[in-house]
């Protein structure tokens, strides 16, 4: 039978080797021909760090390239000498033109950040940043962790992003471990074909709940066997319970039913994995983990066992979970 002829091509829970030995929180991936490209939040002395690796090398060494700045200038709105950029995600939008999404400080209030624009003629750079902010709700706390998606139903571009609640919060861990805790939900924008100017008002996809400690955030959106998957980090970055997670829905704009934990600390030798994103088809992802003080860049490979089972393979091992919240954990098969 089929089980009989798996091949186990892993040894479970032996570490999983990063992309490169170096600092590269919120990883974000984008293939354009031959060729992987990935983002990610300041560090090394650039706003923007950038990354690549030939198509057949994905989940192999990564090149990282160094000194580089992908946005080097900064819109007005952004305090210059604090600017925290962080978590951009990158789309193709036509043949020659590129927009990243990003966020970064609060020019009049540092507490906060706003979501901004960029765009590029190619996937490298220079990207240059639209004069005004995408998205500010300062009153709810202001946004970060942006993702834009392409529904391959609809042809309809959307941005998925986190209400940064957390710098609205009390103190503790990350600012909102104290009670009452404040709301940090992921929400929808839909957006016209430039992936720049917004249809309509935002929605709500997802909230945070008791369970997920004082945030939920890192939303990426993939479309599988007709069903929505929409993943996400829950807890504190480095809290030692900073996991991937992912909902799922029959509609972009939900309801969205939360599932299982697909990895957490100290599953495949990883600590505090999160920042996830994945392609479109949700068979590539990418997501940082420590060690402390760090974040280095993982890749992984998903597959989907019709619309319930995820399983993510790292050069680590694999990992499953299910959309009714169980966690099937270390699974033996081969990608």
């Amino acid at each position: 039978n089929a089980e009989a002829v798996r091949r186990i091509v892993h040894n479970l829970n032996e570490p999983t080797v990063p992309s490169f030995m170096d600092d590269f929180p919120d990883p974000a991936i984008i293939l354009t021909g031959d060729t992987w490209w990935a983002y990610a939040t300041n560090a090394n002395g650039t706003n923007i760090q950038l990354a690549s690796t030939t198509k057949e090398a994905f989940d192999g060494r990564w090149k990282r390239h160094v000194g580089y700045d992908v946005l080097p200038s900064l819109p007005a709105w952004v305090r210059q000498n604090r600017s925290d950029v962080w978590a951009p995600s990158v789309v193709q939008t036509s043949p020659n033109n590129f927009v990243m999404y990003f966020s970064a400080t609060w020019d009049k209030e540092p507490k906060f950040h706003c979501l901004g624009t960029a765009t590029s003629s190619t996937p490298d750079g220079i990207f240059t940043p639209s004069p005004e902010p995408f998205a500010c709700p300062l009153d709810v706390g202001g946004a970060i962790d942006a993702s834009g998606f392409l529904d391959p139903v609809t042809k309809k571009r959307f941005v998925t992003y986190k209400i940064d609640g957390n710098s609205l919060g009390s103190g503790g861990t990350c600012n909102n471990g104290f009670w009452p805790r404040k709301n940090t939900p992921l929400v929808l924008q839909e957006v016209s074909a430039d992936g720049i100017q917004k249809i309509g008002n935002p929605i709500n996809l997802l909230n945070r709940e008791d369970v997920d400690g004082p945030s939920i955030e890192a939303p990426s959106i993939a479309y599988i066997n007709e069903k929505y998957f929409l993943f996400y980090s829950s807890n504190c970055f480095d809290s030692g319970f900073y996991d991937v997670r992912f909902a799922t829905s029959s509609a972009v704009a939900g309801p969205y039913k939360k599932g299982g934990k697909l990895l957490i600390s100290p599953n495949l030798g990883l600590i505090n994995p999160g920042g996830a994103e994945t392609t479109i088809d949700g068979k590539f992802v990418t997501f940082h983990a420590g060690p402390p003080g760090k974040r280095y860049m993982y890749t992984g490979r998903m597959t989907f066992d019709g619309d319930n089972t995820v399983t993510i393979c790292t050069n680590g091992g694999c990992r499953s979970a299910e959309a009714d919240g169980e966690e099937l954990g270390d699974v033996k098969d081969e990608y």
